[in-house]
């Protein structure tokens, strides 16, 4: 009974790999800026290849037309400076990626009956695939490879996921662009270990994220899982029974002394938090009284309304949480930060 699903990545081993090109290669083609990516380093050498969980990514030379689809992988490309010519709809869960250039993506690839456009991706004739997936991703990356170059990944849940940093660089070294990588990495560290020294009242106290979709409360920042993680490098303390909830997430209302915290986010498609409010344990706890629970509404952009605040940081946390990457923790840390103000000094 997970409560919020999004394909995501998790651990693995395999990492990207460089074959030294020959005397008069291929190596340096594609060096130069593109309307799509910037001009590549010189620190990766073509032919090579990219092991990925799902597969190896053969590339004779350095990539141009790049097609992003699932998981984190939009946000990487983009974190790396980079625009794919196609990807699959951003604008719902991360519309916060239109500050990074995602509204320069060509072609926005829409999935027929839920299943990844195949033969869209195939009419566009790319030059690699950054495809994550979760059921049938196997199949799925037998398609894609068959199409062109494909670095392909799990969802979070398989145990051929990746954390998003190591998608980053793969990425990375893929494109020629290994330092750029290492740069994203230092900058979403340095934010986060930002915050933990500018707000040292956070040690020591908790927060949590839960969702209340009207009858069903799910326990968001389980233990183990990437949302404690995220709250743990902003310096909160980890609920003691955090851990009760890694196998199954939903939460009963008897149980609701289970997400107790000095903070609470919550994730209110339902509109209003019902079933929390109509709880008297939940009522009594004194974020509640205090003002420390912070509903958020989910919000989705309908004929070119744009998403309030709120709504872009109840969705976006709903996804991100469970399927982060950098741009995505460092924006969230922001909009936090700004929501809890003193309320905790």
């Amino acid at each position: 009974g997970i409560g919020l699903t999004a394909c995501g990545s998790d651990d693995s081993s395999t990492d990207a790999t460089t074959t030294d090109s020959p005397a008069g290669s291929t190596a340096d083609t594609g060096s130069t800026a593109t309307d799509l990516m910037p001009a590549g380093e010189g620190t990766t050498t073509y032919p090579m290849s990219v092991e990925t969980p799902l597969g190896t990514a053969e590339l004779t030379e350095r990539p141009d037309k790049i097609i992003a689809y699932g998981g984190v992988t939009t946000e990487l490309a983009l974190s790396l400076g980079f625009t794919p010519s196609a990807a699959n709809d951003w604008s719902s869960t991360r519309s916060f990626l239109a500050d990074y250039g995602a509204d320069g993506i060509g072609d926005v690839l829409e999935p027929p009956d839920g299943q990844v456009p195949v033969e869209a991706i195939a009419a566009l004739d790319p030059d690699l695939i950054i495809y994550s997936g979760g059921q049938d991703a196997d199949k799925t990356y037998a398609q894609l490879s068959a199409i062109s170059p494909t670095m392909g990944y799990g969802a979070a849940s398989t145990d051929k996921g990746r954390p998003w940093s190591e998608q980053l660089a793969d990425l990375g070294t893929a494109t020629d662009l290994q330092d750029a990588a290492d740069t994203v990495q230092q900058d979403h560290d340095d934010a986060l270990a930002a915050v933990r020294e500018d707000h040292p009242e956070y040690a020591g106290r908790t927060a949590t994220f839960i969702s209340d979709k009207g009858g069903s409360i799910y326990f968001e920042t389980y233990g183990g899982g990437p949302g404690e993680a995220f709250f743990s490098s902003l310096g909160f303390d980890t609920l003691p029974t955090a851990g009760k909830y890694s196998e199954n997430t939903q939460l009963s209302e008897e149980n609701i002394a289970d997400v107790e915290a000095d903070v609470i986010f919550v994730y209110d498609p339902s509109n209003g938090i019902p079933t929390l409010k109509a709880n008297p344990t939940f009522t009594a706890f004194p974020a509640y009284k205090e003002d420390r629970v912070y509903a958020l509404p989910a919000g989705h952009q309908k004929d070119g309304e744009e998403q309030s605040d709120a709504e872009k940081l109840g969705t976006t946390m709903a996804v991100g949480l469970s399927s982060p990457a950098p741009l995505t923790e460092q924006w969230m840390a922001e909009q936090i930060v700004d929501k809890i103000d003193d309320s905790l000094t």
